[in-house]
């Protein structure tokens, strides 16, 4: 199992921020282990689970190449 995004919200990278996570609050998607930094920030990944991953990846990636 694969930990995303350096163990940081789902959640909130898309929507460009680094957020500490809960580690009660997750979900596993292809073998990949997603953290989110609360209930409420689960509640809204859920809603679109893959469009949510492709965003936070994209900006992710982009993130890295900036540094």
């Amino acid at each position: 199992m694969l930990k995303t995004i350096r163990g940081y919200c789902a959640w909130a990278m898309t929507e460009r921020r680094l957020a500490i996570t809960d580690p009660e609050v997750w979900t596993i998607v292809n073998g990949k282990l997603y953290l989110n930094c609360s209930r409420e920030a689960y509640a809204k990944w859920s809603r679109d689970i893959p469009g949510h991953i492709k965003k936070a990846d994209e900006i992710w990636r982009a993130m890295q190449r900036a540094d």
